[in-house]
């Protein structure tokens, strides 16, 4: 039997019993600092993580908007002034200079489902802020880990080379001296050359990750990585139906959607409220000038004016609308 056939099976087995006192396998606590160290700055500088806080505080500026008054309007003008001498004020008696101020106000109980609605709102972007720190916490982390299998592939690969190279040598000398075939050789050299593409394939992979990675902490995608010592694996103690428990009490983009549910309700409910009309207050002073048959009193004018919810179809539309985005809400909880 050709004496490489023997000795491949060793090389496998020496791969086995490497020594774990590697350079690049030591100092662990290091290693997991410089995970949690790339972890902190993605949050900090993540470009999507911010964009997604910054939509979150334009939800709760959206709160102290809605609910509240219009601003109330002012009117100043001359009322029964005479054409044939318009600036002479004091000429007819039922002239008079007006000064009024009117304000609106929505039917009672929308005020506060505005508001209510724009705090749900901002709920739940507060949540899907979250969800996005733990999605790119993961995205990091699964990153790094990945890294760190292709640098032990790497490691692995460079052992596999050394060895084949002895083997090689070996089969060389034994062929030199009649004690093997030459086609044992040409297999070792062949082995060889598999693990040299194989590394060549794996660099190529790490720079890619490494570049991904540089992205996720929102620095130069040629930022040097070190190779990644070894990292101490938790195993994972929960069962399958705790995992799902604590996934349903705790998710974010499943809080999220909570409150969107319970933002289309009130939304339902303040569509609701349209059916009725809002009131327009207003009041009116009107000072007159004193002629020769007239003292020239004084008056005033106050008002309540009604819009006229006559247009049923666009509110039943949105009663419709809001009913359609809370059954959307609670299919995507479901999904």
């Amino acid at each position: 039997m050709p004496v490489l056939r023997i000795l491949f099976p060793v090389f496998f087995f020496s791969l086995l019993v490497l020594d774990a006192h590697h350079p690049l396998w030591a100092d662990k606590g290091k290693t997991q600092e410089r995970l949690e160290a790339l972890v902190v700055l993605a949050m900090k500088d993540n470009p999507e993580v911010l964009a997604s806080e910054e939509r979150w505080r334009m939800r709760v500026e959206r709160v102290r908007q809605d609910g509240t008054l219009d601003d109330p309007m002012m009117m100043v003008g001359i009322q029964n002034a005479l054409i044939r001498d318009p600036f002479d004020l004091s000429r007819e008696n039922m002239t008079s200079k007006v000064l009024g101020v009117s304000q609106k106000l929505p039917f009672y109980g929308k005020r506060d489902l505005m508001r209510e609605a724009a705090g749900l709102e901002a709920e739940a972007e507060r949540w899907v802020v979250e969800e996005r720190r733990i999605e790119l916490r993961r995205m990091v982390k699964e990153t790094w880990y990945r890294i760190y299998f292709i640098d032990r592939s790497l490691e692995t690969v460079a052992d596999t080379i050394r060895l084949l190279d002895s083997l090689t040598r070996l089969a060389e000398s034994m062929y030199g001296v009649g004690k093997t075939e030459q086609q044992d050789v040409f297999q070792a050299q062949l082995e060889r050359s598999k693990m040299e593409e194989m590394r060549i394939g794996l660099q190529q992979q790490r720079r890619s990750l490494a570049a991904t990675l540089n992205a996720l902490a929102y620095r130069p995608a040629d930022t040097a990585i070190p190779p990644i010592a070894e990292v101490a694996m938790t195993p994972l103690m929960l069962s399958a139906g705790e995992i799902e428990q604590l996934a349903l009490e705790s998710r974010p983009a499943i809080k999220s959607l909570q409150a969107q549910i319970d933002k289309a309700a009130v939304g339902s409910r303040l569509a609701e409220k349209e059916f009725f009309p809002d009131v327009t207050v207003s009041l009116e002073y009107m000072q007159r000038e004193a002629t020769m048959n007239t003292p020239g009193d004084d008056m005033y004018t106050a008002a309540l004016s009604f819009n006229l919810p006559i247009q049923r179809d666009r509110r039943h539309g949105k009663v419709a609308e809001t009913q359609a985005e809370k059954r959307m809400a609670i299919h995507q909880l479901a999904a």
